[in-house]
């Protein structure tokens, strides 16, 4: 995974659920998490700017899906919710099988950029 940001921003991503099964996995250990085709993937991005929690002006997330198709949400977006200040989540329902990308933006004043990486793929058992 990649991460850019300005020097003071520090952005985090956990994904916390998967369906109903609680997973805690730290950014540095998602090299390429495995989810099946039907799971709901819950990312959740905590924004810092000098350790203080801190929105942007205008947070963004694109999803890039297996097939090359792609959808930008933003926090008018029910899947893209609010939870605090400067903590936000998304709910991703898997559809298909293969690499998905999800890239969190936001800009001034808590600008940056965190590219995660999920694989999906059909359950033996279908």
């Amino acid at each position: 995974m990649s991460h850019s940001s300005t020097p003071d921003t520090i952005i985090t991503v956990t994904i916390i659920e998967i369906t109903n099964i609680l997973v805690f996995l730290r950014k540095e250990n998602m090299n390429m998490s495995q989810f099946l085709i039907g799971d709901e993937v819950k990312l959740v991005y905590n924004i810092t700017v000098q350790d203080t929690y801190t929105d942007p002006t205008t947070p963004a997330i694109i999803v890039l899906r297996p097939n090359g198709s792609k959808t930008t949400f933003t926090i008018a977006d029910p899947e893209m919710t609010k939870l605090d200040v400067g903590k936000y989540e998304i709910d991703i329902d898997v559809t298909l099988a293969g690499e998905w990308i999800v890239l969190w933006s936001g800009d001034a004043p808590a600008q940056g950029v965190q590219e995660s990486r999920f694989y999906a793929k059909q359950s033996a058992a279908s």
